[in-house]
């Protein structure tokens, strides 16, 4: 989840895609399991009832099997 009050929904967008470059298809180190994949499934924004704050939600979906 990403919560901005910067106007618009810029800063939003640029953390999203941040998470993307650093965690789509990442290689990461993990106890006891490998990562099989991580994929970006999906990013959205919306603004929250205060009028003032964007709420980013950015969901990923990581694959493991036991080592």
């Amino acid at each position: 989840h990403i919560w901005t009050r910067v106007t618009g929904e810029r800063l939003a967008h640029q953390i999203a895609s941040a998470l993307r470059d650093a965690l789509h298809e990442a290689t990461l180190t993990l106890t006891s399991f490998r990562l099989v994949n991580l994929r970006h499934e999906f990013s959205d924004s919306l603004r929250e009832p205060d009028g003032e704050t964007i709420h980013g939600v950015v969901r990923y979906r990581a694959v493991t099997e036991p080592v």
